[in-house]
């Protein structure tokens, strides 16, 4: 495993020493500032992410200077799908409840989309392109683990948005890994160390929603990956715990070190939030009260804590972007869900369908689609992206990542 993280640490030396070393730098100071920079100290937080957004922008437009046609017009239904429910996003500032608020975190997106269909048109072939997706994700999250542990030092922590992005990286590698084992042993061999150290991470950071997600993506990676003896005991499993409900609780706390049943029960408070934003959709419930907006409308929902995450995507977009909002969501999670696992055969394609199904089941938890953008956000778009690029690119025979155009 050491050997592994120093070649994740060695991917990200070569991204740093690259042409593209500024593009990274702004993309890694954007990501610290929307974990934990707080927005005080007179507008100095919203500076910096409106710098290394428009940083990010302006490289990626340098080096493919179609890149809003691009994505707009050539990738598959998936993106095009994700683009126009944010475009829609941003036309929602006409009526939101807090215009700028709704009108950049909907370009922020939709500039963050652009960066993965700009980054994955780099790879020449497949091989190369998943190890740079999986060494992508396990950097950037792995940057937020230590970076949450310097401002709380602990093994475990509750961070929401490192959990749940391991979440959907660890049901990737883990689909892919099932296939990869008889058919290619050095792909199979990195699959396997990234499907650990994502795990690792997801279990340190104690996010009920996600571990439940991860399970339920494990289970489909089995399911569809022939799987025979891993589905049946998945099933044995299952039964066990419905016939003695008793150990449900034993399963939950190992899962979720560091807290109490009533913590996990109440979900830190999700059922009120849900409530009161519902009571506030329902008012608006054709267009919604503008992207990322409706958790803006509820006040002291929680004693003491500051209401910014609807933690859950679909209540977010129906109350941010009503009914409208939430089909075109709705939508894109079936149209993706659907081609992937057409191609499921082809190499992967099913890493990509697990993933999505996980996304699908963790957004009841945690609206990272529906509110501001994080990590999982943009592994997220990484995935979607994937589901064009893979069906695109040859297997590829290269052995690391010096076959792609990203040493520039």
């Amino acid at each position: 495993m050491i050997r592994f993280l120093k070649e994740l640490w060695h991917y990200l030396m070569i991204v740093l020493r690259s042409k593209y070393k500024w593009m990274a730098i702004f993309f890694l100071v954007w990501l610290y500032r929307i974990d934990f920079m707080p927005d005080s100290g007179g507008g100095v937080a919203k500076i910096i992410q409106i710098v290394t957004l428009c940083g990010i922008f302006y490289y990626i437009h340098k080096y493919q200077n179609n890149i809003v046609s691009w994505t707009y017009g050539k990738l598959n239904m998936p993106v095009k799908s994700l683009m126009v429910l944010y475009s829609y996003a941003a036309v929602s500032t006409l009526w939101a409840f807090v215009p700028a608020f709704a009108l950049f975190l909907s370009v922020q997106n939709l500039i963050m989309i652009m960066a993965m269909a700009w980054f994955f048109n780099q790879f020449t072939d497949f091989r190369n392109m998943e190890k740079g997706f999986v060494s992508f994700a396990l950097i950037i999250i792995t940057f937020e683990c230590l970076c949450a542990r310097i401002n709380n030092p602990s093994v475990f922590i509750h961070f929401l948005g490192g959990g749940s992005a391991s979440a959907l990286c660890f049901s990737y590698c883990v689909a892919e890994w099932f296939k990869a084992k008889s058919m290619d042993k050095k792909r199979a061999r990195f699959l396997k160390h990234s499907m650990i150290w994502a795990l690792v991470l997801m279990v340190s950071c104690t996010s009920t929603g996600a571990n439940a997600a991860a399970i339920f993506g494990w289970a489909v990676a089995c399911m569809f990956a022939g799987k025979v003896f891993w589905t049946m005991l998945l099933l044995f499993l299952t039964g066990f715990l419905y016939f003695n409900q008793d150990a449900i609780e034993t399963v939950i706390l190992t899962l979720n070190p560091g807290k109490t049943m009533e913590m996990i029960e109440s979900g830190n408070g999700r059922e009120t939030i849900w409530a009161a934003l519902m009571a506030n959709a329902n008012q608006k419930p054709i267009f919604g009260w503008g992207y990322a907006c409706i958790e803006r409308t509820a006040s002291n929902v929680l004693e003491g804590q500051i209401l910014s995450d609807a933690h859950n995507n679909y209540i977010g977009m129906y109350g941010s972007l009503g009914i409208v909002g939430l089909i075109l969501f709705i939508y894109h999670l079936i149209v993706s869900a659907v081609k992937t696992f057409s191609k499921r055969m082809k190499p992967g394609c099913l890493g990509v369908f697990t993933a999505i199904c996980t996304a699908a089941v963790n957004s009841y938890s945690y609206g990272f689609l529906s509110g501001k953008g994080c990590s999982i956000t943009v592994i997220y778009f990484a995935i979607i992206t994937l589901s064009y690029y893979y069906n695109k690119v040859p297997y590829g025979l290269g052995n690391s990542m010096q076959n792609s155009n990203l040493n520039g």
